[in-house]
């Protein structure tokens, strides 16, 4: 305030200020489009307009007019620009981050050779793309693989695709090798000897026509006393129950 002028105890002041320039001007900031992307994932950030050059504030913490982030949680992210004289634009963009899933492959993983076996890919989050090294895309595959066989499954959740990547392999067991004793010649009466040999790990026996003295027996030798021909087999099986034969007359 400057006083003008004081006069039977009136003081007359007069408001002074400082002179103040408005500028008739705006201009504004614009980020890309919402986005959604997998955790970890890189992205870049711009001013796609470029109005102005001023500076460049982020909420991340960063300046300049284009960032490299990488968003660990969904949220906004937004630039305000400061130009030459004060004004001041803003805006946002809402990044979603996505998690890829958790992912198993469940099956039976040791089968018999000629047999086949269902692989199924199991995901925590659902709708998911899935996409085996077989070229399948189903969740569940059956395969028959001729020998011990890996396989490979990629998951993805849209729209960002978050990838996870399993594999289980399949190991193929042979039939085990079973030999019985050559076939015998004998005389009504007497007795033989039976047996068979190989890798299993277990026989079951069985005779045509019945001998009960054998059948349904898991040694590996017997001494039989037939009343006629008989035939007798040996059904031979390995740990996941594989199974082979072989007879002895």
């Amino acid at each position: 305030f400057e006083v003008i002028n004081e006069e039977n105890g009136v003081v007359v002041c007069e408001r002074l200020s400082n002179p103040v320039t408005i500028h008739n001007k705006s201009f504004e900031v614009k980020l890309a489009d919402d986005m959604t992307i997998c955790r970890g994932t890189e992205i870049s950030l711009t001013d796609v307009l470029k109005e102005e050059n001023g500076t460049s504030a982020w909420s991340t913490g960063q300046t300049g007019d284009t960032i490299l982030t990488q968003p660990q949680s969904t949220g906004y992210i937004t630039l305000t620009k400061t130009d030459a004289i004060g004004c001041i634009a803003s805006d946002s963009i809402l990044v979603n981050v996505n998690d890829a899933p958790d992912i198993n492959i469940t099956g039976t993983m040791q089968i018999c050779q000629g047999t086949n076996t269902v692989l199924t890919v199991n995901s925590s989050l659902p709708n998911c793309i899935f996409e085996w090294s077989t070229g399948q895309t189903t969740q569940s595959i059956t395969v028959n693989p001729s020998s011990t066989q890996q396989y490979n499954v990629s998951v993805k959740l849209p729209p960002a695709m978050c990838e996870r990547l399993d594999s289980a392999t399949v190991v193929v067991e042979q039939a085990p090798d079973v030999n019985c004793t050559p076939d015998a010649s004998i005389c009504e009466g007497e007795t033989a000897e039976i047996g068979a040999v190989g890798n299993a790990t277990r026989y079951i026996w069985e005779s045509v026509p019945q001998d009960m003295s054998v059948n349904g027996g898991s040694q590996s030798n017997y001494t039989v006393k037939p009343s006629s021909t008989t035939m007798y087999v040996a059904h031979a099986y390995n740990q996941i129950n594989c199974h082979s034969t072989d007879t002895v007359y």
